[in-house]
C-alpha cells in the first residue's frame, strides 16, 4: 500500500517538475531571443521566414532533450533498481529491456513537448522587425500608467521597495511565469517534506493497527535466548513474560496483546474470501475509526472499510467467519463457523485482505499468532520520561525505541525513500530556481538598462538600484511562499485525502512540521534565489548616462 503511496507521489511531483522545466525552457528563449534581436530583425528585413527561424532555435533544445534523455536512461538503469531495491527482496523487478523502453518513451514524450512549446514560444520572433534591430525593444511604448501607489503618500517606504513594488503592480504579466515557477517550487519541497512527517510518524501507524506506540522493546540476543528458554516451562508468549517482567519490576508500563489469525469471510454466494483476524485484551476503541461504533459484544466486529466497501458489506450485515484451527497450514480453514455483526468500519491498509476485528470480550483463539495493539507508559510528563529510562536500565540503552525511533524502524524502508526524495527533489528545485533567477534577471537587466542609467544620473547608487531588483525577488519569493503554504493546505490536503481514501483511509491529513514548514524551507528558498540575484546583478555597474540614448 505504501508503495502505491509512493508512485502515486512520486508521479506528482513529476508533474510539478515538467511544468517547472518548460517554464525554465521559455525563459532561456526569451533571453536568447533577446541577445540575437538585432540578427533576427536583420534576417527578417531582407525576407528570412520566421518559422525557419523558430526551428533553428527548438532543434537546439530538441538536441539538449535527446543528450539529457540518453544520460537520463543510461543513469536511471541503475538508480532505478537501487530504488526498487528499497522496498526489499521479494519484489518483483521490472527486466533492463523494460526500463530502457519505458526510458525512450519518456525521452520521445519530452522531445514531442519541447517541439511544440519551442514553436509556441518563438511566436515571439515575428515581432521583431527590423527597426528593433536598430534600436532594439526599448520603444516608447513600454512607457505607461504606473501602478496603484503613490510614493509621496507613503512615508516610511523606501524609493528602492517603492520602484520595486510599483514595477511588479503596473507590470504584473511579466512577472506571472516566474511567481508560478516559485510558488510550484515552494510546493514541491513543501508537499515532500510534509508527506514524510506524515507518513513516517507514529500516528500512521494506526493504518496497521498499531494504536499507540510509547515505547519498543529490540531484545538482544541475549535477552532473546533467555526468554525462548523460558517459554516452555511459563508456556507464556514472550510478550506476555516481558509484561510480566516489567510489572515485577515495578515499571509503569505494559504491552496492549493481541491474537490474529487466517480464517475465511463465507459470502452469501458460496464465495469464500481470505481474511485475518484480531483480537485481544487491548484498547480498540483507540483505532481508527471511518464510521459506525466500537465492537463490544462477543458476537461483533469492525472491518477494514476499504474491503467491505468492495465486498458490499453494510454497518449491521452479518458474516459468517470460517476460524482457522491449524496457523501452520496456510490458506486452509477447518475450524467452527461463526457468525458476526459488522458494528463499525475501521481505517486499515489491508492490502486488499479484509481485516476483521473482534471485541474484547472475545477469547476463542487458542491458535491464533500473538502481536500486540499498543506499547504503553502508564504516565505523563516527567514521570512518563522516567519510566523509559528505567525501561532502558532494564533492558540496556540501544534496545528500548522511543515512538519515533521504532516508526522509522516499522517504516525504514520508506524512510530511505523519502529522505532520498528530499535530497533530490530539494536539491533540483532549488537549482531550477536559481537558474530561473539568473536568466529572469538577465533579460530584465538587459531591457532596463536605460533606465537604469537614468536613475543612475538622478543620484541613485548601485546600492539603491541593486535594492530596488532585490526587494522585487524578495516580494515575489515572499508571495510564492504564502500562495505555496495555502495551495499545500487546500489543494495538496485534497490530493492526499483522495488518495489515502483511494487505500481505505479516511480523515487523514497531512501534518505539517512547523519549523520546518513555515521557517527553514521558506527562508533556504527565499535564501537560495535573493543569493542568485545578488551575484547577477553585478551587470548594473556597466550602466552609465551613455545609455540614455536608448530610451
Amino acid at each position: 500500500m505504501l508503495g502505491y503511496i509512493l508512485s502515486v507521489f512520486i508521479s506528482l511531483i513529476g508533474l510539478f517538475l515538467i511544468l517547472i522545466v518548460i517554464m525554465t525552457i521559455r525563459f532561456t528563449m526569451i533571453a536568447a531571443l533577446k541577445e540575437e534581436e538585432c540578427e533576427i530583425g536583420v534576417l527578417r528585413a531582407i525576407g528570412a521566414d520566421s518559422f525557419s527561424f523558430r526551428w533553428l532555435f527548438a532543434e537546439k533544445y530538441i538536441a539538449f532533450a535527446v543528450i539529457g534523455g540518453a544520460l537520463g536512461i543510461v543513469a536511471g538503469l541503475p538508480l532505478s533498481k537501487y530504488v526498487l531495491s528499497m522496498f526489499g527482496p521479494g519484489n518483483i523487478m521490472p527486466s533492463d529491456a523494460e526500463i530502457v523502453v519505458i526510458g525512450i518513451l519518456s525521452v520521445l514524450f519530452i522531445i514531442a513537448l519541447i517541439i511544440g512549446f519551442s514553436m509556441l514560444v518563438m511566436r515571439r520572433i515575428n515581432k521583431i522587425s527590423v527597426v528593433d534591430a536598430i534600436r532594439g525593444e526599448n520603444r516608447a511604448e513600454r512607457f505607461g500608467r504606473g501602478g496603484g501607489i503613490r510614493l509621496h503618500k507613503r512615508r516610511i517606504m523606501s524609493p528602492a521597495f517603492f520602484i520595486a513594488l510599483s514595477d511588479i503592480l503596473g507590470r504584473f504579466k511579466r512577472y506571472a511565469f516566474l511567481l508560478v515557477a516559485y510558488t510550484l517550487g515552494v510546493l514541491i519541497i513543501l508537499f515532500v517534506v510534509n508527506t514524510k512527517n506524515s507518513v513516517i510518524n507514529p500516528e500512521f501507524l494506526k493504518y496497521s493497527l498499531t494504536y499507540q506506540t510509547d515505547f519498543f522493546i529490540e531484545l538482544s540476543d541475549e535477552k532473546l535466548n533467555d526468554y525462548i528458554k523460558r517459554m516452555s516451562a511459563e508456556n507464556k508468549n514472550i510478550n506476555e513474560m516481558i509484561n510480566n517482567d516489567i510489572r515485577k519490576a515495578g515499571i509503569k508500563a505494559h504491552y496492549d496483546n493481541d491474537h490474529y489469525n487466517s480464517m475465511g469471510i463465507l459470502m452469501q454466494n458460496g464465495l469464500e474470501i481470505n481474511s485475518t483476524e484480531w483480537s485481544g485484551s487491548g484498547d480498540i476503541s483507540q483505532l481508527s475509526y471511518h464510521e459506525g461504533s466500537v465492537p463490544v459484544k462477543e458476537n461483533e466486529a469492525a472491518m477494514s472499510w476499504s474491503s467491505a466497501n468492495s465486498l458490499g458489506i453494510q454497518l449491521g450485515d452479518e458474516i459468517t467467519l470460517k476460524m482457522s484451527i491449524d496457523p501452520e497450514k496456510d490458506g486452509i480453514y477447518e475450524g467452527s463457523k461463526e457468525k458476526f455483526k459488522i458494528t463499525a468500519f475501521i481505517n486499515a491498509m489491508d492490502s486488499g485482505v479484509p481485516i476483521v476485528v473482534l471485541s474484547q470480550k472475545y477469547d476463542k483463539n487458542p491458535n491464533g499468532s500473538m502481536s500486540y495493539w499498543a506499547t504503553i507508559i502508564d504516565a505523563d510528563g516527567s514521570e512518563k520520561e522516567e519510566q523509559f529510562r528505567r525501561l532502558e536500565e532494564m533492558f540496556g540503552p540501544e534496545q528500548v525505541l522511543d515512538s519515533m525511533e521504532y516508526t522509522k524502524l516499522c517504516l525504514a524502508e520508506y524512510s530511505q525513500i523519502f529522505d532520498l526524495l528530499e535530497l533530490v527533489m530539494g536539491v533540483a528545485v532549488l537549482f531550477i530556481l536559481m537558474l530561473m533567477t539568473y536568466l529572469y534577471s538577465s533579460i530584465f537587466i538587459a531591457e532596463e538598462m536605460p533606465e537604469t542609467a537614468l536613475q543612475k544620473s538622478l543620484g541613485f547608487t548601485n546600492g539603491a538600484v541593486k535594492a530596488s531588483h532585490i526587494f522585487r525577488i524578495l516580494i515575489l519569493s515572499v508571495v510564492s511562499v504564502i500562495v505555496g503554504e495555502i495551495l499545500l493546505q487546500t489543494a495538496g490536503q485534497f490530493i492526499v485525502r483522495v488518495l489515502m481514501e483511494s487505500l481505505g483511509i479516511t480523515n487523514f491529513s497531512l501534518m505539517p512540521e512547523f519549523i520546518m514548514s513555515f521557517a527553514l524551507i521558506p527562508a533556504l528558498i527565499m535564501g537560495a534565489v535573493l543569493i542568485t540575484e545578488w551575484f547577477t546583478l553585478g551587470k548594473i555597474k556597466k550602466a552609465d548616462i551613455r545609455n540614455i540614448k536608448d530610451v
